[in-house]
């Protein structure tokens, strides 16, 4: 018998020398489950999973498996839960984060040196995947005041927010316009 007060079958040995049954554990008092942090990318971010039971690693999809999460792309907080099999019995989970990445902002020196033509000289800003132009704001100066689009020659600064972007934290990057005479 075992220890649970089962019976325990060894049909078909022959010699039995230093039996040792092994006891599951249930994971929902047991376990640590640690699990690792990213950044946002935006691909699917499968965190990796560790799970130990008294100092012992535990191998996925033999002694445990994973239940009822999607695969997360967006920054946030998740919770991952696994379930014990084999051995191992009970569920246990812990929470993830996808932190917000800090966006890479190019504006292309095209843009940024100019001749004068009567015309307004605005700038095109190359964004990262997953970044949406409504987060991003571009603001002209000239001489410590905030103007439209540049027309005239001169130099200007060209600022590029990212606000409240619900994936990338907020920046705000400095560019330098020149408008040459004609």
């Amino acid at each position: 018998y075992g220890s649970d007060g089962k019976v325990i079958s060894l049909a078909g040995a022959t010699e039995l020398t230093n039996v040792t049954v092994k006891q599951g554990a249930d994971l929902s008092k047991d376990a640590v489950i640690t699990v690792s942090n990213s950044e946002y990318n935006g691909a699917a971010q499968t965190p990796t999973v560790v799970v130990t039971v008294g100092g012992v690693t535990l191998e996925y999809g033999v002694d445990y498996k994973s239940i009822g999460h999607g695969v997360p792309i967006s920054a946030g907080s998740y919770t991952i839960s696994i379930m014990g099999q084999g051995n191992y019995t009970g569920s246990v989970g812990n929470t993830f984060t996808i932190e917000k990445a800090t966006p890479s902002i190019y504006v292309d020196a095209s843009y940024l040196n100019k001749t004068y033509n009567l015309q307004k000289h605005t700038v095109t800003v190359d964004l990262p995947a997953g970044l949406d132009e409504q987060y991003v704001t571009i603001s002209y100066w000239k001489n410590g005041s905030l103007i439209d689009a540049p027309i005239d020659a001169g130099t200007y600064k060209v600022f590029v927010s990212v606000k409240d972007s619900p994936n990338y934290e907020d920046k705000i990057t400095e560019y330098e316009m020149t408008i040459s005479p004609a």
